[in-house]
């Protein structure tokens, strides 16, 4: 039987129809399958690494993103642009070279140096939100060195937890030879200086608050210690009775009210007294003089000769020089010209002070200059005078955070001479005195 040629052509068109139908499926499925490349993107980053400095390192980061759902994964690469130290406290990462480096390279050559200058590598604290910067940096670290992370990424928190903070300790000789304050890192330990000297009396020791200092210690906070003496007995060979009890008198004077007939003994020459330069608002210092990093007090001199067994000395010339190089922070100049008119304005009893700033040079000067009273049967008038003095000198410690420059001459010491307490005295040491 003939089949009808339209049948036939029919046919024909529908398996070409099936053919197209089936290539266009098989095309679009393989089409489907096919690997999207990734785009390529870069995010600008920045890490916060401390050891015994603080450093802030910017990087870019460097990965590819893919839409579809096949996509060939490319490597994350970082790149360090820039660093700066914010906390230096070891002049040796100046140099460092950043050209070309991953940021967990760059960390491990700021570690290796650290490492050849002795710097104390128990832990290293790095601030960064990125987990693959982590991933990188505990393989480049491992085995080394403990490592402390942290996400937070706020630049003055970080740095307001990194400060090393520091404290002075003060000295009060209690009639002694003058002996120099420390300023000592929180949790190191004072060293135990030279006893002072005073004529007719032994030095005993240091005290804190009525009680002996132990000098293993670790400071906490800003202190004052105190000598306390001993009379030295005088020999003779006279012998003597015993003497007959008698009543103990009953002294009236006190701080607010002093009667002069009671004979006080007391040393009104006794005096700190220094006019000194006090650049606490350099900020370039160790630029200027990078072998005193770290020194807090130095003296200027004219001769080489003079030997003050400061922190360090200066001739004069190297001091101008340097001085001609110095940058200023004039916002602290202002807080601590606050401090010295809060003091300067103040009446003191038993103590005399001025102090003000030299705008030539941006030196601080303060001088004081204090009462003692020499006769133990007045410890509660000497006691006060002394707390005067004690809470004074407890002030100045705000001023004593940077750098102090004493010149030749700029300081004072004391007169032996005792004598009795008299109405001039009084009148020039705001004390209240009258007989009775």
């Amino acid at each position: 039987m003939k089949l009808d040629k339209k049948f036939i052509i029919i046919g024909i068109l529908l398996i070409i129809a099936l053919a197209l139908g089936l290539s266009f499926f098989f095309l679009h499925d393989k089409n489907e399958e096919k690997e999207e490349l990734p785009t390529t993107t870069t995010e600008n980053k920045v890490v916060y690494l401390m050891l015994d400095d603080l450093f802030k390192i910017e990087y870019t980061k460097e990965y590819g993103i893919c839409n579809g759902p096949v996509c060939t994964s490319t490597k994350i690469l970082t790149n360090v642009t820039n660093y700066e130290i914010l906390i230096e406290n070891n002049a040796i990462y100046n140099d460092l070279d950043k050209k070309n480096k991953s940021i967990e390279d760059f960390i491990l050559d700021i570690y290796n140096v650290s490492k050849e200058n002795e710097v104390s590598l128990e832990e290293i604290n790095i601030y960064t939100n990125d987990d693959f910067t982590k991933d990188d940096l505990d393989e480049a670290l491992k085995d080394k060195v403990n490592i402390n992370y942290e996400d937070k990424l706020n630049e003055e928190e970080i740095i307001n937890a990194n400060k090393v903070k520091e404290y002075q300790v003060i000295f009060n000789s209690n009639g002694g030879s003058i002996v120099e304050s420390q300023k000592v890192k929180e949790n190191d330990l004072v060293v135990k200086p030279d006893d002072p000297e005073r004529d007719g009396y032994t030095f005993v020791e240091w005290q804190l608050n009525d009680k002996k200092y132990d000098f293993k210690t670790k400071v906490t906070s800003d202190t004052t210690l105190k000598a306390t003496w001993e009379k030295k007995k005088t020999s003779s060979t006279t012998t003597t009775k015993p003497s007959t009890t008698t009543p103990t008198k009953n002294y009236e004077s006190t701080i607010d009210k002093i009667n002069l007939n009671e004979a006080i003994l007391i040393k009104d020459n006794f005096y700190r007294y220094g006019e000194v330069d006090c650049y606490y608002f350099v900020t370039n210092f160790a630029e200027v003089f990078p072998n005193l990093a770290g020194e807090y007090y130095i003296r200027v001199i004219d001769d080489g000769s003079i030997n003050y067994e400061s922190n360090y000395d200066l001739l004069m010339s190297q001091w101008e020089e340097g001085f001609k190089k110095f940058t200023f922070d004039t916002e602290k100049e202002a807080n601590a010209l606050n401090v010295l008119k809060t003091l300067t304005d103040t009446t003191y009893k038993g103590m005399i002070f001025t102090g003000g700033l030299s705008e030539d040079n941006h030196g601080l000067y303060y001088r004081y200059r204090n009462l003692t009273i020499e006769d133990k049967d007045f410890t509660s008038l000497k006691s006060s005078i002394d707390q005067t003095y004690n809470d004074v000198v407890n002030k100045l410690n705000v001023l004593r955070g940077g750098i102090l420059v004493e010149f030749p001459n700029g300081s004072g010491g004391y007169d032996d001479v005792k004598k009795l307490l008299t109405e001039d005295v009084c009148e020039d040491y705001n004390l209240v005195c009258s007989r009775w």
